[in-house]
């Protein structure tokens, strides 16, 4: 497999997962959705063991605001630019 193929691999599984990321969020503030909707379902579960570490890190706020999603974010786009730059050598 090619370093190309390799980096184009990498940076499509990072969008994918900030797509998944947003698209928890915006659920999270849509009150009547059906959470046992298939691709409801699926979203939470790719997305919920990503934000697990960082809600076990941070403090849960009086405002209510989770901040784990953003720390996700984060984090994948820290360890995309880094495995890119490692393969890109």
């Amino acid at each position: 497999m090619t370093t190309d193929v390799l980096v184009q691999i990498i940076s499509t599984v990072a969008r994918v997962l900030h797509f998944l990321i947003l698209a928890s969020v915006v659920i999270s503030f849509l009150p009547n959705i059906d959470r046992s909707h298939p691709i409801v379902r699926f979203i939470e579960q790719v997305t919920e063991p990503l934000f697990a570490p960082f809600r076990q890190i941070l403090p849960s706020g009086r405002m209510g605001l989770d901040f784990s999603p953003l720390f996700a974010l984060f984090s994948i786009e820290i360890i995309a630019r880094v495995l890119v730059g490692i393969l890109a050598r």
